[in-house]
């Protein structure tokens, strides 16, 4: 099923994008260009910072338009943040351009397009055993060729597919053998810790297309290639080093190195890609860097882990290391109103670093930047299109964000609106 149908967004916007002027240390270049909404609209009185060799800040004019003067050779990161006051369908993705004067620079002119709506584009699934059915869709990844790969959960085995929902191939079956997931006959409730709610849930791929698997109630993590061949497994029951209590959550950094969210266990192990244990953190509680019943992680760039703890109701950001950063429980909205979470449970991160979440019990998916600020949200209860349960997200090179949808047993699909203008 393909269509458009656009979803909320908010006004609130961060821009940026790189710029690289000089070639010679004896030349100096001005940066310039203008702020405006897809339109073409100009935003004025909004801050532009430029950082780099130098670091500078300025506002944009009436027209829109700012000016560095005098910019030495070097890379700089132009930013420009506030809020879009043109507010139409139309107008609520905004422009940062900009035009290097000189010689022997990189990319001129650069401009960087922020969409803020997301546009229903397509969903497969139903509910079933068969090829591309599923049993209460869980995990959920992306590999650097596009390819989807979605933990069924209830059917006990990975599923994969093209980036438009064609199925590929499957692997795995119910008990404890390699490539096997315990998993359960029915649904019950998570806190049934005896009882049957087990089977694959946390997914992630590595850059050379391995993928990771969280076997729950096997209480281990199993390595696969691309095409669902075994290569190795490590974890047993338990709460010590390289033992778990339901790991859930999954993560793999620009190095390899494996993270896994253990949900009874309240706590974050790091592993390298061989299973190897390097370092753990977390505890119960509801402090910094404690968790109460956390469900998913998401890695950026940086090294910088994200996790969605559940009952604490907030997203915890740390370094690779485990120190803790920063969180955040509520945000305000684009009418203003301050929101909270509601449970959240999957978190992706973007190539540009904003932060995704999805909030099964609001039926929404909400996006943010890394420090916090809702840049979009949209979703709500139903079966139609853009409607949703979520669990994991995930999100690919291009933007392109997908959703389990538990409540129905399929995968949504969502394009940010415009890449660029039209």
């Amino acid at each position: 099923m393909i269509g458009w149908r656009l979803f909320d967004a908010v006004k609130a916007f961060v821009l940026t994008c790189t710029v690289v002027a000089g070639a010679y240390a004896d030349q100096t270049h001005a940066v310039s260009g203008r702020l405006t909404s897809h339109v073409g609209a100009a935003l004025s009185g909004i801050t532009v910072s430029l950082q780099g060799a130098q670091s500078r800040s300025t506002t944009t004019a009436s027209d829109g338009g700012y000016a560095f003067e005098a910019i030495p050779m070097g890379q700089y990161s132009l930013t420009a943040s506030g809020t879009d006051t043109v507010w139409t369908p139309w107008s609520r993705m905004v422009s940062l351009s900009a035009d290097l004067t000189g010689q022997n620079f990189v990319g001129s002119p650069v401009s960087l397009f922020q969409a803020t709506l997301y546009a229903f584009e397509r969903t497969w699934g139903t509910s079933g055993s068969g090829d591309g059915q599923f049993h209460t869709p869980w995990g959920i990844a992306v590999d650097t060729s596009g390819d989807v790969y979605v933990t069924d959960f209830l059917n006990s085995r990975v599923q994969k597919f093209t980036s438009s929902g064609a199925f590929l191939l499957k692997w795995g079956s119910r008990g404890s053998g390699d490539g096997q997931f315990k998993g359960p006959t029915e649904w019950v409730s998570p806190k049934s810790v005896d009882g049957p709610y087990t089977g694959p849930s946390g997914i992630a791929v590595d850059v050379s297309g391995n993928v990771y698997v969280g076997d729950i109630n096997n209480y281990r993590i199993q390595k696969f290639t691309s095409s669902g061949t075994f290569i190795t497994k490590w974890g047993r029951k338990g709460q010590r080093s390289r033992e778990f209590d339901w790991p859930y959550g999954l993560a793999i950094d620009a190095t390899g190195n494996v993270y896994v969210l253990d949900h009874i266990g309240h706590r974050v192990q790091k592993f390298t890609s061989s299973g190897a244990f390097l370092m753990k953190w977390g505890t119960r509680g509801s402090g910094d860097g404690e968790f109460n019943w956390p469900y998913g992680l998401a890695i950026d760039a940086t090294g910088n882990v994200y996790v969605a703890d559940n009952f604490n109701n907030c997203i915890q950001k740390f370094t690779s290391s485990g120190a803790f950063l920063a969180k955040w429980s509520s945000f305000t909205d684009r009418r203003g109103k301050e929101r909270h979470f509601n449970t959240p449970q999957g978190v992706a991160v973007d190539a540009c670093g904003n932060v995704y979440v999805a909030e099964p019990n609001s039926h929404r998916v909400s996006k943010f930047t890394s420090s916090g600020a809702l840049l979009a949200r949209w979703g709500s209860r139903g079966s139609g299109d853009g409607h949703f349960t979520p669990i994991s997200i995930a999100v690919d090179a291009s933007g392109y964000v997908y959703v389990t949808d538990i409540s129905s047993d399929r995968v949504q699909k969502f394009s940010p609106v415009l890449a660029a203008p039209p």
